[in-house]
């Protein structure tokens, strides 16, 4: 059985064209190994140039070793690229039939430099 430490992901408002990253914990509490895939929507994989990315996109959960959950981080990247509000949905599915998970992640963009993150994280 597979989780993530959070259901939404709120990246605020970040100044267009500047990529913000965070991380999501994928944990795997049960006594099997877990391979999984995590999906972007097909509209949001084919954006050109991209607004939201996750990475890695594929791994293995080792099974819990006694009583301790294991876990994997993903990053979500969002680069927002205009002054409007982005949204989407990253679903985690698990390939031996576990119940997917879903990550609401959304975001604004603002040409307003106060919003420009100068510990730049990319």
């Amino acid at each position: 059985m597979i989780e993530l430490s959070c259901e939404t992901l709120d990246f605020k408002t970040c100044l267009v064209n500047q990529t913000r990253s965070e991380g999501v914990l994928l944990v795997n509490r049960s006594g099997c190994r877990s391979y999984w895939a995590a999906f972007l929507p097909e509209d949001e994989r084919h954006k050109d140039p991209e607004v939201f990315s996750i990475s890695p996109n594929s791994g293995i959960l080792e099974a819990r070793k006694g009583s301790t959950a294991t876990k994997a981080q993903l990053v979500v990247r969002f680069t927002p690229r205009d002054n409007v509000v982005y949204e989407t949905t990253v679903t985690v599915v698990g390939m031996l039939g576990e119940k997917p998970c879903l990550l609401l992640v959304h975001g604004k963009g603002s040409y307003d430099e106060k919003y420009e993150d100068l510990l730049r994280s990319t």
